[in-house]
């Protein structure tokens, strides 16, 4: 049985020091669960270039992406590129300009850091945008192209006044034109003012609601503009793992995130959906299976030595 592990939003090199694989028990997880695969697919905003120093993001991600490509055996390597990681194919997507296709193929030499990645994770990377079917009945995207639909935009999904749908169809381009930005709205609060806030429950309950009533459906209308046909549809970019239990989000599944945001997990156990360390595993039935590598790994395991 062929084994698929999807993982997103691992943020490296934050200037806010809370991209959780940046410390060695959750990397030790991440590795472990890599060698089960047969192909691993990295979707998006694997590296933070938005928002921090590049070549610092790049030499914080570089040790991180080597142990990756260090690894025994040999396995797939697919990278779909999100709004954080986007410049390291900026100027090919700007040079296919109107006929950038929903599952087009990039060559992994698009940019240096490109280049670079490519080297760290072994020479053998697939560079897909904005998605690529993984299967007939799968189809990966990273999700920002969620953002353009959401009024006004906010942090991982959040909108306050409802948003823009529409079924007609539209090329990628489009997205590409009325992509945000804005800078990053992660929270940038001190790990000590948000841990007396003890507010991580309401704010996980509220923006579960919000990705029920707003961003799932604003993704089903990015998908039908597209043209994509899939049973199941694997996104990351909101941060928030699922479905879980019992919730039901259609034909969507989401990888959630690596990052460590205190507003939303300090005070939260592990079964928080926003909790560090989610993944998607798809086998032969191509059905998603979210789960959580970093379930039973404590804060101090995740969190930077200094604070």
């Amino acid at each position: 049985m062929s084994q698929t592990l999807l993982i997103s939003d691992l943020h490296l090199g934050h200037p806010s020091g809370l991209a959780v694989l940046e410390r060695p028990a959750p990397l030790e997880r991440l590795l472990s669960a890599i060698e089960q695969a047969d192909r691993l697919v990295l979707l998006g905003d694997i590296i933070e270039l938005r928002n921090s120093d590049a070549p610092e993001a790049m030499s914080r991600a570089e040790p991180v992406l080597r142990a990756v490509g260090r690894l025994p055996g040999s396995r797939e390597l697919l990278l779909i590129p999100g709004n954080h990681d986007r410049m390291l194919i900026r100027d090919w997507i700007a040079a296919r300009g109107q006929e950038l296709e929903p599952d087009d193929r990039a060559p992994n030499d698009a940019s240096a850091a490109l280049s670079e990645v490519n080297a760290w994770l072994g020479g053998q990377l697939q560079v897909r945008y904005p998605g690529a079917a993984l299967s007939p009945s799968v189809w990966a995207t990273h999700g920002h192209y969620l953002d353009p639909l959401l009024t006004p935009q906010g942090p991982y999904g959040f909108t306050a006044l409802g948003g823009r749908r529409h079924s007609a169809r539209r090329r990628a381009a489009w997205y590409e034109r009325e992509r945000p930005h804005r800078t990053s709205r992660m929270a940038h609060v001190t790990y000590h003012q948000i841990r007396e806030a003890r507010v991580s429950r309401l704010m996980s309950r509220a923006l579960g609601g919000q990705m029920r009533a707003h961003s799932v459906p604003a993704l089903r209308s990015v998908i039908a503009s597209l043209g994509v046909q899939a049973a199941h549809v694997v996104f990351g970019h909101v941060h928030r793992l699922g479905p879980l239990g019992r919730e039901h989000w259609g034909e969507f599944a989401n990888t959630g995130s690596w990052y460590y945001e205190p507003l939303l997990v300090d005070h939260a156990v592990h079964e928080n959906p926003y909790w560090p360390g989610g993944a998607v595993w798809l086998s032969d039935d191509d059905t998603p299976r979210p789960v959580n590598l970093l379930a039973g790994l404590e804060r101090h395991e995740l969190l930077p030595r200094v604070r």
